[in-house]
């Protein structure tokens, strides 16, 4: 399936997203998505993870938004994150808010 038809699907069933949030497409990998590996936090442990288990698209329930950088540790794990969803040509997308809000609230339990 094509990466931007999967992110649609994904976007139709969770709703509206928060533009302030940044919440979607973090990273774009290959074009064709045959495999998709889903994780809680975009750790560069979960990148290597779904890398390594043949993830052509990572989703994550938190963001990947790594914005403002506050450490310097924190800009090499970042440079470190995305040289490797470059390399693996895997994409990342990334939903916080809009998914924990995506159900009817008498569907939750």
């Amino acid at each position: 399936m094509k990466l931007d038809d999967v992110i649609a699907m994904i976007e139709s069933e969770i709703g509206n997203l928060n533009p302030g949030e940044a919440s979607g497409l973090f990273f774009r990998g290959k074009d064709e998505v045959k495999a998709i590996g889903f994780d809680v936090d975009p750790a560069l442990s979960t990148i290597e993870k779904g890398i390594k288990q043949g993830a052509d698209l990572i989703v994550t329930h938190h963001l990947a938004s790594w914005s403002p950088i506050s450490r310097p540790a924190a800009s090499v794990t970042i440079n470190e994150a995305l040289r490797r969803l470059g390399a693996a040509d895997t994409g990342l997308a990334c939903y916080h808010l809009v998914w924990d809000f995506s159900r009817n609230p008498e569907d939750r339990a």
